[in-house]
């Protein structure tokens, strides 16, 4: 790939979040005040945290048979429950508890 290549994919997506970002701050009072779009706000993002665990899961190993061995799904479903505690426990801290999901999802990957 070519230097130009991934730097105008870079620029376009840096373009395209900050216009999903600043649109609200065009659109008139009566629009970003409508109820519909309060309520797109509040539910979007726990939309999109539960699409994203379900494609980081995807691919595992779920059958009942592999449930002793090394092939079933340990490591995700121990980096989800400790995201998920570190999450809780540290008053939300976002950063921290990806970090903490992830490493004990790589850890867990690492000694099977």
């Amino acid at each position: 790939m070519h230097d130009s290549y991934v730097l105008s994919v870079v620029l376009a997506v840096i373009v395209a979040t900050m216009i999903t970002r600043f649109i609200i701050l065009l659109l008139p009072t009566k629009y970003s005040k409508a109820r519909i779009l309060q309520e797109f706000n509040r539910f979007f993002p726990a939309t999109i945290l539960a699409l994203l665990i379900m494609y980081s899961v995807k691919d595992a190993q779920w059958n009942i048979k592999t449930l002793g061995s090394a092939d079933f799904a340990y490591a995700e479903v121990l980096g989800i429950v400790a995201t998920a505690l570190v999450h809780l426990a540290l008053g939300r801290k976002v950063l921290v508890s990806i970090i903490a999901g992830t490493a004990v999802y790589m850890l867990v990957q690492f000694l099977l």
